[in-house]
């Protein structure tokens, strides 16, 4: 990240407004249940009937004002990390123009393409994740947690203590997964290169009849990609599920346990937290 900041540091200011933009959103997003906290504790006792559709109409405001602020975000997102990404890129084809033979002989043809295209969509995804998630989902965890703990704070830290086995599960997914995916990164040079060649060499390999064989050397190389790609995704795809079923177990247990104390605040405090998809 130290050698993006000069990319990004023009953005600044941009950056921070839709991170702004992304705050408010959770924000709004985090009054919904506790507008319904509201609504179950005060109005519904009182039997206030139009107060129900007050807050109601409260809550269908903030979850639109959160859905609208929310595609905004994204959008500026896109920009400010598609705008970032065209100077890398645009930098990175200058520099490489510039290699000498023997640089470029180190360096590989396919491993430049790689560099200028999947390199840099990575990036730009990078970009785009952080503006998106690295404001809300914070946000949401914490302020999920604050609010359980004020409706109920002894079943609250029945989900509070799922956390380290959610987090447990994201560092033995970040463990396993970097080294599969930068593998992945090796095994995608070699496609390049192949696919390089056969572009380059296509009127040799048809004059020496080398097709049937220049499509098996292919096949090797594009299956052993797929599987490194199939067995970084598996193992990708444990994040959500796992933290699923945890939360879930968490859930579960504030729900046996609701009797105890108050199976209305065990909801609420229930319905205050994240979803998964945010974690």
């Amino acid at each position: 990240m130290g050698k993006l900041s000069g990319y990004i540091r023009p953005y600044g200011g941009y950056i921070l407004l839709t991170m702004g933009i992304k705050l408010l959103a959770a924000v709004m997003e985090l009054f919904v249940p506790y507008l319904m906290e509201i609504i179950l504790d005060d109005v519904v006792p009182a039997g206030g009937g139009n107060l129900v559709f007050l807050y109601g109409g409260l809550m269908l405001l903030c979850a639109g004002g959160c859905l609208l602020l929310n595609i905004v975000a994204n959008r500026m997102s896109a920009v400010s990390s598609g705008k970032i990404t065209l100077a890398i890129r645009h930098d990175l084809f200058d520099r490489l123009s510039r290699l000498s033979a023997r640089q470029m002989d180190r360096l590989t043809v396919s491993s430049a393409e790689s560099r200028l295209t999947s390199d840099t969509y990575n990036i730009n995804q990078l970009l785009a994740r952080i503006q998106r998630l690295g404001v809300r989902a914070p946000i949401l965890l914490l302020g999920g947690i604050v609010m359980m703990l004020g409706m109920d704070p002894v079943l609250a830290l029945v989900l509070v203590f799922m956390l380290p086995a959610i987090a447990l599960i994201v560092y033995f997914v970040t463990k396993t997964s970097v080294p599969l995916y930068t593998q992945e990164q090796g095994v995608l040079d070699k496609v390049v290169r192949v696919l390089q060649e056969n572009i380059t060499g296509i009127r040799v390999i048809k004059a020496l009849s080398k097709t049937e064989y220049e499509k098996g050397r292919f096949n090797r190389v594009n299956q052993e990609l797929t599987d490194v790609d199939q067995r970084a995704g598996i193992i990708s795809g444990i994040t959500n599920p796992g933290a699923s079923l945890i939360l879930n177990l968490g859930l579960t247990a504030v729900v046996v346990a609701g009797p105890t104390g108050s199976t209305p605040a065990a909801a609420r405090a229930a319905s205050s937290w994240p979803s998964c998809s945010t974690l």
